[in-house]
């Protein structure tokens, strides 16, 4: 079984915390220590070689050369892996005993794999957020993990459609990363009861469509929950996601507003090769259906909900049109948040070269560097300084709109410590609820007693479960 979450990283900080205290009396490069030199430099062990893994093997080919062009006299610190070791699942390589020094992960899976890791050298995490603009991670990791790259959703607007039909996207005063014209819900609701009235015309096609809300996929539709300031496990309790807090009574009050405003005709379906693939009208499917490619792939809607993965460069090419990647708009003043995870940089505990693995992380985090970075991957990186120097493409644009979202939890259940407590959201139905509030059969108050009484019976479960498994002598 996996190992334990964030619930027992307490008893592993720990243990690292002594070895930390042992080590740094004296300093003897012994393949346990970390030292500097009197400029501070970190003093590199003899016939050091330095593997990472999890990286892109293009990347790591070019971060080799600059590193062997940069410091010509420690050429060959860091070391070439095959390509198919560079694709290894992240599992395996903190899982085995060494191979490499550093590993390229997710975060939740260093959460799995804690006491098979060393902390990096205070001024190497330090640096890592001090170079950011983002705010700090609030985590436990952090003496772990170096963040490195982002992912999350992000809103999504049509720049060409919403100028063809006479909104001004050109205006931003306030430098929200959205035109002033539709940078709150209240200004897209104005848009939706005005359409509703009298579609506009795009490309020979009335517009019955303002923004077609899926409410199945609960990945993608935590925005909607995050009006209010309301965020899950805002109290870092496992099992307090917040139901029970009135922020979140509050927050349900935009899922209630939505219901107000028509959002979409009730008349009208997407076609494609004359065969009707979807309805489109959230309020009157049995199923709140997935609509979001929908969006960029057939224009459906100005608006949307968007990931990095999504084939929606594409379609701007086939479409003609020029999408834009954007913070969600503001409701009742306050900005809403998409789900953000990261991806970032461990070092294995049984490293024989730590000093020389924290000179490498340091590198890596160095602003050539992460340009590299962006040259030779499709990925985001994590809210580097000065960033709007790295793009060609469409990445600034994502950065701007991923440090402005929530940081998903690490948190496991305090009474089952195997379990995320981020499942409870995932597991739990909600879309009855939703829908209620959208066709305004229930109040807030009500939606929101709904939901904490399903966690409960939820995390009851889950604790039932553990019991059996102590029980029957299952680890």
């Amino acid at each position: 079984m996996k190992k334990v979450l964030i619930m027992m990283l307490g008893v592993l900080l720990g243990i690292v915390g002594c070895q930390k205290q042992e080590e740094e009396v004296g300093c003897v490069l012994d393949g346990t220590q970390v030292c500097y030199d009197e400029e501070g430099s970190f003093v590199l062990e003899e016939g050091a070689v330095i593997y990472i893994g999890g990286l892109e093997k293009e990347f790591e080919d070019a971060l080799i050369q600059m590193w062997d062009a940069y410091y010509p006299e420690y050429k060959g610190l860091i070391g070439s892996t095959s390509e198919k070791e560079a694709y290894d699942a992240a599992s395996d390589l903190l899982a085995q005993e060494r191979t490499y020094d550093i590993i390229y992960t997710s975060e939740e899976m260093v959460t799995y794999y804690l006491d098979k890791l060393r902390a990096w050298e205070e001024r190497v995490y330090i640096i890592a957020n001090e170079n950011s603009i983002a705010e700090k991670i609030v985590s436990p990791l952090d003496q772990y993990f170096i963040p490195y790259s982002m992912d999350g959703s992000a809103f999504l607007y049509n720049k060409t459609m919403l100028e063809a039909l006479g909104i001004d996207v050109e205006s931003d005063e306030d430098g929200n990363g959205l035109p002033d014209s539709i940078d709150t819900w209240e200004e897209i609701f104005v848009l939706a009861d005005t359409w509703s009235q009298e579609p506009p015309v795009y490309k020979d096609q009335k517009v019955l469509v303002t923004f077609p809300f899926s409410l199945n996929e609960m990945s993608l539709s935590y925005f909607m929950l995050t009006s209010n300031h309301f965020r899950l496990f805002s109290s870092n309790i496992g099992n307090d996601p917040g139901f029970n807090h009135q922020s979140f009574v509050k927050a349900l009050g935009f899922i209630q507003e939505i219901g107000k405003h028509t959002m979409a005709s009730k008349e009208v379906t997407t076609k494609v090769d004359q065969e009707v693939i979807t309805e489109i009208i959230p309020y009157t499917t049995e199923e709140y259906i997935w609509q979001w490619e929908d969006v960029f792939n057939h224009e459906i809607s100005p608006f949307g909900v968007v990931t990095p993965w999504m084939t929606y460069t594409e379609a701007e090419g086939y479409n003609g049109v020029d999408y834009v990647i954007a913070p969600f708009p503001t409701y009742q003043g306050t900005q809403q948040a998409s789900f953000v995870s990261y991806n970032g940089f461990a070092m294995k505990a049984n490293t024989p070269y730590p000093s020389a693995t924290n000179a490498v992380m340091e590198f890596l985090r160095s602003e050539k560097v992460m340009r590299l970075f962006v040259q030779y991957t499709n990925e985001i990186p994590y809210a580097y300084q000065d960033h709007s120097l790295f793009f060609n493409d469409d990445r600034g644009e994502w950065m701007d709109a991923l440090v402005l979202g929530d940081h998903i939890s690490l948190l496991a259940l305090p009474d089952n410590v195997y379990v995320s407590a981020m499942n409870g959201y995932y597991e739990i139905k909600w879309i009855d609820v939703l829908k209620g509030l959208i066709e305004q059969n229930f109040t807030p108050e009500y939606a929101a007693s709904v939901i904490q009484e399903r966690y409960e019976k939820w995390y009851g479960e889950q604790s039932s479960i553990k019991g059996l498994e102590i029980e029957l002598g299952i680890k």
